[in-house]
């Protein structure tokens, strides 16, 4: 399986490790995408900008109160992003130049928002009150920040990934602030399409396309290994798995024969032999499927209690059974064999059965006792799914929660690279309008 960007998750539910990150997290995350995704398509975000453009630089300039809004939303957002979170989209490093990155965002929008507060209009050619230096500078630290993180090799993973729209807009706010030529702006969004490049290759380590191929392995993965254990007839927390990964509900049937080797009195004495004897157990379980930002979890599953079940005899006789059994598809019961149980002289006395014909109800209720018991105590897989139903099914969670996991980060990965194809047609349409430059330099 693929290690990815993510560092390992706790199962849901289950016992947390020392260095996990808490399934919340990462669904944490997925939320920071979503409203990065969401702001792009609304009315105050990027994608409004984009389409008010149309290739023309005056009108670049003339959306700064535009961009500073949408930035002042996005840098927002990402101002909340707590250190658990971040954890979950990088590695150490990547984390502190993103936070310098973040500094520097914060500082643009401090100043956009001082002269908001004054009523005065940061665009060039008006006069800013000195504040167009400290706007200045503020772009500057952001951009040495940038620069760092765009030339580390983590820097082309989920955590650059939640940046790009606010970098863009930091970068039309510099512009149209007069702090950046049209040749400049062309450049930086030159090698901002080339980061963006690198993002989505799939070849490189630690990009996100390959962290999303990664995840999509790593799913596989995790259900082909149910899919195994299920292959194990005994395996009963592995075939419910498997079957659970395909239905929202199933029941699982075992059938448990027994020969029983017993001293009757009638009509000679000697030992007989009661071969046949049947334990029939048929229990439901069902999972709960959950959407967390489109993410469908498998998110908690229930062992149903009314579980069917029937004892018969060699003899064809049906000692008890629940009201119900009739619903069970006997034909797709799973069989297992308890071999041979040799009973004492002693226990036909004690079961009163001694005497008895071995066609009589009382011979009937008299050996069904220690059959039941043989049943109870060596039926492994019955047991399972019937006694011990709610740690069968606390078992089954385990190892869904390990499908859920790369679930999550597969549609970690997938927003990311949705808000990258939304950033790049930004991009572009803002570079298509400016100087043409040669693409691919440093």
């Amino acid at each position: 399986m693929k290690a990815g960007l993510i560092a390992p998750l706790i199962a849901l539910g289950g016992a947390e490790p020392a260095n996990a990150i808490a399934p919340m997290v990462i669904i944490a995350a997925i939320g920071l995408f979503v409203s990065i995704l969401q702001s792009q398509r609304g009315d105050g975000g990027t994608g409004a900008i984009l389409g008010a453009i149309n290739g023309k630089v005056d009108v670049i300039i003339s959306q700064l109160a535009a961009v500073q809004l949408a930035l002042a939303q996005i840098t927002a957002q990402i101002a909340q992003m707590k250190e658990e979170v971040l954890k979950a989209i990088g590695q150490q490093y990547a984390i502190e130049l993103f936070n310098q990155t973040k500094t520097g965002l914060l500082a643009i929008t401090d100043v956009q928002r001082e002269a908001e507060n004054k009523g005065i209009s940061l665009a060039s050619g008006n006069e800013r009150h000195g504040l167009e230096k400290r706007l200045e500078d503020a772009w500057k630290e952001f951009d040495q920040s940038r620069r760092r993180l765009r030339e580390y090799e983590q820097g082309r993973g989920l955590i650059a990934a939640a940046l790009v729209d606010a970098m863009v807009l930091a970068d039309h706010a510099a512009f149209a602030a007069g702090i950046i030529d049209e040749t400049q702006f062309a450049i930086i969004l030159g090698r901002h399409l080339d980061w963006l490049d690198a993002m989505v290759d799939p070849s490189l380590e630690f990009s996100v396309a390959k962290f999303a191929s990664d995840s999509k392995e790593n799913e596989a993965a995790e259900r082909e290994a149910i899919r195994t254990a299920a292959r194990s007839p005994n395996d009963a927390v592995g075939i419910i798995s498997a079957l659970l990964l395909r239905a929202q509900s199933v029941e699982i049937c075992a059938i448990t024969t027994l020969d029983v080797k017993y001293w009757t009195e009638l009509p000679f004495p000697g030992w007989e032999w009661l071969r046949g004897n049947d334990y029939l157990m048929a229990s439901t379980y069902s999972v709960e499927r959950v959407d967390q930002n489109g993410a469908t979890l498998y998110a908690k599953t229930f062992y149903d209690q009314n579980y069917q079940a029937r004892l018969r005899l060699g003899n064809s006789h049906v000692v008890w059974q629940t009201p119900d059994i009739s619903t069970v598809d006997i034909d797709k019961c799973r069989r297992f064999s308890n071999g041979e149980l040799q009973l004492l002289y002693e226990d036909s006395v004690r079961g009163k059965f001694l005497y008895e014909s071995a066609s009589s109800t009382r011979f009937d209720q008299g050996i069904s006792g220690y059959i039941s018991n043989n049943f109870i105590t060596k039926s492994f897989f019955a047991r399972a799914i019937s006694t011990d139903g709610r740690k069968t099914a606390a078992a089954v969670q385990l190892l869904l929660d390990k499908v859920n996991l790369q679930i999550l980060n597969r549609r970690l990965a997938q927003l990311g690279l949705e808000t990258i194809d939304g950033n790049r047609r930004f991009a572009e349409s803002l570079a298509a309008a400016l100087p043409t430059i040669k693409r691919g330099q440093p």
